[in-house]
């Protein structure tokens, strides 16, 4: 299915918003053990955090079951999808192509109750999004941050 209403927003746009929806906690870290060497992108990509007490890493989250597709093109995605303890999340990923550098990619992981409220909210804007439920945010560079409880 494809993307009728374009999303594109701007990743400043996207953590202004974050700052203002409630507590954000960096889960990654992004130096290794002696504090000052920075970890690669694999490294990230397989450095475990913890969301809602449950021991993640961006590798698990890429894992997780699709349910059900609500649009998808070659640079956007919106999707429900379910982790292993059953908890459902509204996937989203924007890639915004950059032919001088590298592409930017957001992707966030938004906790959903269930399938009627996923259905409700897979549609919106993205930063309709953020105040509304618990997140996990990936960067381009796969920071991690997490915010476990809704603002509103």
């Amino acid at each position: 299915m494809k993307n009728k209403n374009s999303q594109n927003v701007s990743s400043d746009e996207i953590v202004n918003q974050m700052l203002n929806t409630g507590k954000l906690i960096p889960t990654a870290a992004i130096l290794d053990t002696d504090g000052t060497t920075p970890l690669t992108n694999e490294e990230k990509r397989n450095k475990s955090f913890i969301f809602r007490n449950q021991t993640l890493t961006y590798n698990l989250l890429k894992e997780f079951d699709k349910v059900k597709k609500y649009f998808e093109d070659s640079h956007v995605e919106r999707s429900l999808v379910k982790d292993t303890q059953g908890n459902l999340y509204i996937y989203y990923f924007n890639e915004k192509v950059n032919f001088e550098g590298s592409d930017e990619i957001t992707e966030f992981f938004f906790l959903v109750e269930d399938e009627e409220t996923s259905e409700e909210y897979a549609t919106k804007h993205v930063l309709e999004l953020l105040p509304k439920f618990p997140y996990i945010y990936v960067s381009y560079n796969y920071d991690i941050l997490v915010k476990e409880e809704n603002t509103n």
